[in-house]
C-alpha cells in the first residue's frame, strides 16, 4: 500500500511542479490553484474508481465465471508477465479484497474447492473492475477546461491507468495456477468418490 500511496502523491507533486513551471502563467493560475486542481482531479479519479468498484460488485456472479472465454489467459501473456518481473512485485501491489469481504493476498484453504472457485471469481471481478477503472479514469478530462487535458487531467488519468493495469496483470497471471488447483481438487474428489 505504501508504494501505491507514494506513487500517487509523488505523481501529484510532479504534475503540480511541472505545471507551476510551464503552464501557470499561460493558464493564468496561481500556485495554489495548480496544486488544488491536481488534487481535485486526483480525487475525481478516485471517485470514478470507487463508483466502478461499486457497480462491478453489484453485477451477477455468472458474468465472472473464470471459464468464460474472456478470462482465458494465453501463453504469451504469462511470458510477458514473467518478463516484466511480476513475481518480484506482485505482492507489493495493494490487495483491496477486504473491502468486499474477500481477501486475495493468499489462498486460505487450498483444498476447499468452493473457496478456490470463489477466489477464481474474485480474480475475474478484480480484473474487470481494474480494467474499467483504468480507462474510465480518463473521464476526469471532462470535468475541467480542455486546455488542462494535456498538462493536468491527462497525466492524472495516465497515473491511474498505470496503477489500475498492474492488478489486471496480477489477476491474469494468478488465475491459471488457481484453475489448476481447482481442477486438481475436482479430480481428487472424483477419485475418492469412486473408491468409496
Amino acid at each position: 500500500m505504501f508504494a501505491y500511496l507514494f506513487i500517487i502523491f509523488f505523481s501529484m507533486a510532479l504534475i503540480s511542479v511541472v505545471n507551476i513551471f510551464f503552464t501557470m502563467t499561460a493558464f493564468d493560475l496561481t500556485i495554489f490553484s495548480v496544486v488544488f486542481t491536481v488534487f481535485i482531479a486526483s480525487f475525481i479519479v478516485f471517485l470514478i474508481d470507487a463508483v466502478v468498484a461499486f457497480v462491478i460488485h453489484k453485477l451477477p456472479n455468472k458474468w465472472f465465471n473464470p471459464y468464460k472465454k474472456i478470462y482465458h489467459v494465453f501463453g504469451f501473456e504469462r511470458n510477458f508477465y514473467e518478463s516484466i518481473g511480476i513475481k518480484k512485485w506482485k505482492d507489493r501491489i495493494p490487495e483491496m479484497g477486504q473491502l468486499c469481504n474477500f481477501k486475495k493476498d493468499k489462498i486460505a484453504d487450498i483444498n476447499n474447492n468452493e473457496y478456490v472457485f470463489k477466489f477464481l471469481e474474485e480474480t475475474c471481478y478484480a480484473e474487470v473492475l481494474h480494467l474499467f477503472s483504468a480507462f474510465l479514469g480518463f473521464l476526469v478530462i471532462l470535468f475541467f477546461p480542455i486546455k488542462y487535458a494535456f498538462w493536468i487531467t491527462g497525466p492524472v488519468a495516465v497515473v491511474n491507468l498505470f496503477l489500475q493495469i498492474l492488478p489486471v496483470f496480477i489477476q491474469r497471471y494468478t488465475r491459471p495456477k488457481l484453475m489448476k488447483i481447482y481442477e486438481r481438487n475436482i479430480r481428487i474428489s472424483k477419485i475418492s468418490q469412486s473408491v468409496n
